[in-house]
């Protein structure tokens, strides 16, 4: 394995983050920063048996060390993001371009991570992929979410039932006066049912 970082095989590690490599490494793993195991939610976890060859993970990696791809056309809903990275952490699975370090999966999340304060990524998959199959990637995790929808009966059911608890509907970014209008069969702006 690699002696620096947490890639699972040397010949894996991206070129620009192996050890004696020209271009700038990344900070490496025991370097980075410390998370309390007792108060962060546990990091997600993926093989890389899972992954396409050539593709690596890696944990615990700079907030600081990936770039925003500049070229994403989303615009994402940062309040919100922020609010949800308040109410649970930040346990995002990462997914950036090796050779470049931009982020083709999460950019928000960890622009919103950055901002509440966060200074790693718990997991990042390292895509090594060309910069046309990177913009071909970000533009289709866009466009698939944008496609989804929600199944007006289940929503109702878990926001209900949580409503009930005492905690109530904290955490979920739905306020009460949205589950009114959900209840009243009335659409919601940014909802889109597909029941």
């Amino acid at each position: 394995s690699c002696p620096d970082h947490a890639c699972l095989v040397l010949a894996s590690c991206p070129p620009h983050r192996r050890p004696n490599a020209r271009s700038p490494a990344v900070t490496p793993l025991r370097s980075a920063s410390v998370i309390d195991a007792s108060t962060a939610p546990a990091a997600p976890s993926i093989s890389e048996a899972e992954l396409p060859a050539g593709w690596t993970v890696e944990t615990n990696v700079p907030l600081a060390s990936l770039v925003e791809h500049p070229r994403n056309p989303r615009r994402g809903a940062m309040d919100k993001i922020r609010e949800s990275i308040r109410a649970h952490g930040f346990v995002d699975v990462v997914v950036a371009q090796a050779e470049t370090r931009r982020i083709i999966s999460g950019n928000h999340r960890a622009r919103a991570a950055r901002l509440e304060g966060h200074t790693v990524a718990p997991l990042v998959i390292w895509a090594a992929v060309d910069d046309s199959t990177a913009e071909r990637m970000l533009l289709s995790y866009n466009r698939a979410s944008d496609e989804g929808g929600y199944d007006r009966n289940v929503l109702l059911d878990v926001l209900r039932d949580l409503e009930a608890t005492t905690a109530g509907l904290e955490g979920t970014l739905y306020g009460h006066d949205e589950l009114e209008r959900i209840v009243d069969g009335l659409d919601v702006e940014y909802l889109r049912f597909v029941d």
